[in-house]
């Protein structure tokens, strides 16, 4: 793999690894914790691969000619080209349970490790998503790779009980309307489910 596309992984690979700001990959009690239950799949767009991830209690589509793979709970995206990556995870702590979503996705922007120069805009609601949430952009240099990124943050809430987060991070010389029609789509089949051991 080039160097330049290999490097657009190295904070996905970070974040999906870190507790807290990333998503928490802590049980929640089961005494505080009301009962998961796994929610419909919808349809996909034609050509696009559902991807399960049982751990952490997600499902969603992805494009044809991306890949995923699994990490410590978290489920790793990348894009066919590899200029662009997703990390999604659970959090089902006391902040993913109760926070909400704009606080929630600001503070895991601020938090993401390993940049210069993170500048973190205001948070959005989110709009065409099953679930309730927040979106913010970020921009930033990855210090290790000296990559200029284009990062977006977006939680979505199972109020009281999980908040996803899906970090998209794309290499900023990548035009971000090419993954417009693809991230919109990931975050749209996006379906939750209870979490297994």
């Amino acid at each position: 793999m080039p160097p330049r596309r290999l490097a657009i992984l190295l904070p996905v690979l970070a974040c999906a690894t870190a507790a807290g700001g990333c998503g928490d990959d802590e049980p929640a009690p089961v005494s505080t914790t009301p009962q998961e239950r796994a929610d419909r799949r919808g349809p996909l767009p034609r050509g696009w691969t559902r991807v399960v991830n049982r751990r952490a209690g997600f499902s969603l589509g992805i494009p044809p000619g991306w890949k995923a793979r699994g990490a410590r709970g978290a489920t790793l995206v990348r894009s066919g080209d590899r200029l662009l990556a997703v990390s999604i995870a659970a959090d089902r702590s006391a902040d993913g349970r109760d926070l909400p979503a704009d606080v929630y996705v600001r503070r895991t922007a601020n938090s993401l490790e390993g940049y210069r120069a993170l500048r973190v805009g205001r948070p959005q609601p989110l709009r065409g998503a099953r679930y309730p949430g927040s979106t913010v952009s970020a921009r930033g240099v990855f210090a290790r790779t000296s990559l200029r990124q284009a990062i977006r943050v977006t939680a979505l809430r199972r109020r009281g009980r999980v908040t996803f987060t899906l970090i998209f991070f794309r290499t900023a010389r990548a035009p971000a309307a090419r993954y417009r029609a693809a991230t919109r789509g990931m975050v749209r089949t996006f379906r939750a489910g209870p979490a297994e051991p």
